[in-house]
């Protein structure tokens, strides 16, 4: 059995392996999707490629000045990700 970390929707993450800022959408078993910050064509990240966004970077893709207070910390508080318990072969 393998763990597997998924992202909330609404949560910015960064696709490190291609440097890009992006918000959840949903996730299937072995993929998260993600948006770009102004919109446009979405894409799928592996979850081992994905971190969650600083401030400076949510700032500098436009989107910093999106989240209220109270949203921010609503997210720190529930957690940005879940982990679940994943039986079968990992992705």
């Amino acid at each position: 059995m393998s763990t597997l970390i998924t992202y909330r929707q609404g949560v910015w993450l960064v696709d490190t392996r291609r440097s890009r800022v992006g918000q959840v959408t949903g996730h299937d078993d072995c993929h998260v999707r993600l948006r770009p910050p102004r919109g446009g064509r979405e894409w799928d990240a592996e979850p081992a490629a994905l971190r969650l966004a600083t401030r400076p970077e949510r700032a500098a893709a436009g989107v910093a000045d999106q989240e209220s207070a109270a949203d921010s910390r609503r997210i720190f508080r529930v957690g940005p990700y879940l982990v679940q318990e994943k039986q079968g072969e990992p992705c």
